[in-house]
């Protein structure tokens, strides 16, 4: 649809899912996140056995740091940092050296300098529904290469790009299959590409796998988001978060997202409209120069008009669908079949709208 832009730029593995609207799938953890850390000494503790990866490719004995010349990168079994991640409550243990940075959801060396030095090591959770190994293997697209391994005997995923030999993610699954963890780890020294710090930076992705406490079970719930500067509130799906959104239309006054990078994501833009006009009068007048895919239909949800149309927008069919009161008017973006009904998320979702005041 020609009136739809983005506002921003989206690096990486993230663009590949950006228009995954409500289709089931995963969540990548909210930037306002929350969790504990506290330092401990575990040194005596066999908390992960290397024994398969512990010799350095050019002889020396000083793994897993094998040059000299290389910062030392450490070890979870020299002592960690345990962190609990509210949310998900998913337990990680970390080199005490390294650091997690609660906004970016990254586990980073001491020397981390995004494009320099380094190395970060991503944190991602997500609900994976019916199949968890083919929701990892979309979320990180069609250039990955997803091999099956087994971590502590769990069946896993080891993701790699042959044309950046400096990315590596490690994803398992948990909660009987319903949700997936995965780890991705890319390093940015400026010898990146020499074994040596393939050969440090790999085995602390493999330890924080091997020693992540994962949940049985995870909630359930829904919850509810209030915008109180358009009045409006609807309920939304567990892990998902409800953030204000750079992706902007033209004429819209704002725009959020249901939080959640991989899968279930639902975007919504907040037009206003003159208090006397009906919704099919803004309607035309907003849209007069767009021919829509199907409709409009002119409906009535939960108690409020609405429009119901379907644009061809950047090569996929949106449906959306849009509800009016006074003078604002939300329009919902769904990626879902004209001719069918909404699935059962999106519909829990929009049956839960409520304009408020």
């Amino acid at each position: 649809m020609k009136n739809f832009q983005k506002g921003f730029v989206v690096r990486g593995i993230i663009a590949i899912i950006a228009l995954l609207l409500l289709t089931g799938g995963a969540y990548i953890a909210s930037k306002d996140q929350r969790g504990t850390a506290s330092n401990q000494d575990i040194s005596g503790e066999n908390v992960f056995n290397n024994s398969q990866e512990s010799r350095c490719s050019n002889g020396s004995t000083n793994y897993p740091h094998c040059n000299a010349d290389l910062p030392y990168i450490g070890s979870i079994t020299s002592g960690s940092t345990i962190f609990t991640h509210v949310d998900s409550g998913i337990t990680f243990k970390y080199p005490k050296n390294w650091k997690f940075d609660a906004v970016k959801n990254y586990f980073t060396t001491s020397d981390y300098q995004e494009g320099k030095s380094g190395a970060r090591i991503e944190f991602v959770y997500g609900l994976s529904y019916s199949d968890w190994q083919k929701t990892v293997a979309a979320m990180y697209g069609s250039k990955s290469t997803n091999n099956p391994i087994f971590i502590n005997g769990r069946p896993a995923l080891q993701t790699t790009y042959a044309s950046e030999p400096y990315l590596l993610g490690l994803s398992i699954p948990f909660a009987n299959n319903t949700a997936f963890i995965s780890l991705f780890l890319r390093y940015e020294a400026a010898g990146r590409f020499e074994a040596s710090y393939k050969e440090s930076y790999e085995p602390i992705l493999r330890q924080i796998a091997e020693n992540m406490i994962l949940p049985s079970s995870q909630d359930t719930t829904w919850h509810t988001y209030t915008n109180n500067k358009h009045n409006f509130s609807f309920n939304h799906p567990p892990l998902t978060a409800v953030v204000q959104s750079s992706t902007y239309s033209t004429n819209s006054v704002a725009s959020y997202e249901v939080f959640v990078r991989y899968g279930f994501h639902q975007l919504l833009f907040v037009y206003s409209k003159p208090s006397d006009h009906s919704i099919k009068a803004w309607y035309d007048g907003t849209y007069s120069e767009i021919t829509p895919f199907k409709g409009p239909t002119e409906k009535t949800v939960n108690g409020y008009s609405a429009i119901d149309v379907t644009f061809n927008d950047m090569a996929n069919l949106t449906r959306h669908i849009m509800l009016a009161k006074g003078n604002v008017v939300i329009d919902f973006v769904f990626n879902a079949d004209p001719e069918g009904p909404l699935n059962f998320d999106q519909q829990k979702l929009l049956d839960s709208f409520l304009f408020i005041n």
